[in-house]
């Protein structure tokens, strides 16, 4: 375990996440650890006091904001994209704006393949989200299922890949499986507070509970401290 530590610690460094150790480099993954697994910043904070050393919710934001980044592609790259792929988008808040988060998923073993935040639903955004996951997998699916958005047909038409509208218990299995999302937007309302053009930091904060739950996936529940840093480090070696 203290090799793998050591290991994740030097690929922090080289990624940029860590770039002063003013704390047992222990202490922070932990943090990032807890706060992925669905405490608050603030209650993850109390949850190491016991530790007695001092560390700020602010300071736990930056590392998960720096890793959320670093996580976009890489934990989708150690993943094969399947033939026939779920897609669909839910709604949230964004700095009191209205946004989307577009999900495409794999419907053979629940995890996701791609996540992507918009401020609108058109055809043209459909377009760069279904880009964007050829690129990251270097081919394009056989089938996109999905609901019935007028967005999609235009974009999966121009990329040559088959449309079919899910319903009946299809529907129901995708909602559940965004429904494992929504669980951790709740936490926040699905509201987060955010003036940024581009709302980046959703789509960091995003990133990891999407990395937690494809995690989640590997054995029966989530997995344990060890697992969550074998697979961190087989992602950020990609």
């Amino acid at each position: 375990m203290q090799e793998l530590l050591l290991d994740v610690k030097e690929r922090f460094k080289q990624l940029g996440i860590l770039e002063r150790e003013r704390k047992p480099f222990e202490l922070i993954l932990f943090a990032v650890y807890s706060y992925i697994l669905g405490l608050s910043y603030r209650k993850t904070v109390k949850a190491i006091s016991f530790l007695e050393l001092p560390i700020s919710h602010v300071a736990i934001w930056k590392w998960t904001q720096k890793l959320g980044k670093k996580l976009k592609y890489r934990m989708f790259q150690i993943q094969e994209l399947p033939q026939i792929i779920l897609v669909d988008e839910t709604e949230i808040q964004v700095g009191g704006r209205t946004a989307w988060v577009w999900f495409a998923t794999n419907p053979y073993n629940g995890k996701i393949l791609h996540i992507k935040v918009s401020y609108s639903r058109t055809s043209l955004v459909a377009l760069i989200f279904f880009q964007e996951m050829i690129r990251i997998y270097g081919r394009r699916p056989r089938i996109a299922i999905t609901d019935g958005g007028v967005w999609y047909p235009y974009a999966l038409q121009r990329l040559g890949i088959q449309h079919e509208v899910f319903s009946g218990g299809i529907r129901s299995y995708v909602e559940s499986i965004i429904g494992c999302i929504k669980q951790r937007t709740n936490h926040f309302y699905n509201y987060f507070p955010c003036g940024c053009r581009f709302a980046k930091h959703v789509e960091n904060w995003l990133n990891l509970v999407v990395f937690e739950h494809n995690v989640a996936f590997i054995s029966e529940g989530r997995g344990c401290f060890l697992e969550f840093t074998q697979r961190l480090m087989e992602v950020l070696s990609c």
